[in-house]
């Protein structure tokens, strides 16, 4: 292998460690969402019901570990290492409540044959997507990725004449000149 192909791979590491990590919350948001459906069938009298409440509570809980991590990793990558651990704070709270419902999903009759296992595969696929989080956060942390946006924001206009137009605007008409 070439050095170049080996430069290429590595600057390509940490999308492919994004890609994995949002791949990790979307399959525990799919099992999830069968889970609680099915948990929740028999509180609601219209299965409708139990369907919005169990995706609901599934997007929440995955979109709340997808937002820690994407915002973790935007903090250090600016150098807000205070605001980035509080994050990954709550992404591994988030994380061990997750690893707790893991328990529950494994002991579903569904897998009653295979609980042990499902219950490996289930923790495994939880615990990488916030090992890849803390991860891309650390490998980000003080490089700026978020300094050119920042940059751009503060050049925008205020809506305050800046000198730059005055020139090229030399005479404005009156109301009754336009109307004859």
């Amino acid at each position: 292998m070439k050095i170049t192909q080996l430069t290429g791979m590595i600057k390509a590491a940490p999308g492919i460690l994004l890609f994995v990590m949002v791949s990790s919350f979307i399959l525990m948001l799919i099992i999830e969402v069968f889970y609680n459906v099915t948990a929740l069938t028999p509180l609601f009298p219209q299965i409708a019901y139990a369907y919005v409440v169990g995706i609901g509570f599934s997007i929440i809980i995955q979109g709340s570990r997808l937002g820690f991590g994407l915002m973790g990793i935007d903090d250090f990558s600016k150098g807000k290492y205070a605001r980035g651990t509080i994050g990954l704070l709550f992404s591994l709270a988030g994380t061990i409540f997750e690893t707790y419902s893991a328990s529950h999903i494994a002991a579903w009759d569904v897998f009653e044959d295979f609980s042990g296992s499902i219950l490996l595969l289930l923790n495994f696929t939880i615990w990488v997507g916030f090992a890849l989080e803390l991860r891309l956060a650390l490998s980000l942390a003080g490089s700026n990725m978020g300094a050119a946006e920042e940059e751009t924001t503060d050049q925008l206009p205020d809506g305050k004449d800046n000198g730059k137009l005055s020139p090229l605007i030399t005479h404005t008409p009156t109301p009754e000149k336009v109307k004859k």
